[in-house]
């Protein structure tokens, strides 16, 4: 993508950040009648110095358009780190093929920088089409590895 870079979120990047975050919430549907607007800023703002999580945001001539959200594991079995993608947001106008592959192509990069051999990512991070989502995660070498079930309590 022309005119666009990614790099690691600092405090800098807070205020621009907190705002993104609240949009993609809103957009994700998180916000409802029970959203605690101080408690979201306080809990966005931990993401930037948690140390088993790294911020990286998506720039369009030094605006910031997107963010990825990268946590790691390690799996019981074996002494491999894995990599998982915990929340992907780019804003609707600059939202497309092109600019999810730019993430990915980083994400990928920075994985292999680490040594780390597994990336997890779940399909509602790409807001796309149904076809254009499927084509993203193959061409990139994803395949579906599980289905996650999710029980609202409350219902």
């Amino acid at each position: 993508m022309m005119n666009c870079s990614i790099r690691i979120l600092t405090e800098r990047d807070i205020s621009e950040g907190l705002e993104l975050a609240y949009k993609a919430a809103y957009e994700h549907g998180f916000v409802d009648t029970e959203f605690n607007k101080t408690s979201f800023n306080f809990k966005v703002k931990n993401v930037f110095v948690q140390p088993n999580s790294e911020s990286f945001g998506l720039f369009f001539n030094n605006q910031l358009i997107g963010f990825v959200v990268l946590g790691y594991d390690f799996l019981p079995w074996n002494d491999h780190q894995r990599m998982i993608i915990n929340f992907l947001h780019i804003s609707p106008d600059y939202r497309n093929l092109e600019s999810y592959q730019y993430v990915l192509n980083h994400v990928k990069a920075h994985a292999r920088s680490r040594d780390i051999q597994t990336i997890r990512v779940s399909a509602s991070d790409f807001v796309l089409n149904g076809l254009d989502k499927d084509t993203l995660l193959h061409s990139n070498k994803f395949m579906a590895a599980d289905i996650i079930w999710e029980r609202k309590l409350n219902d």
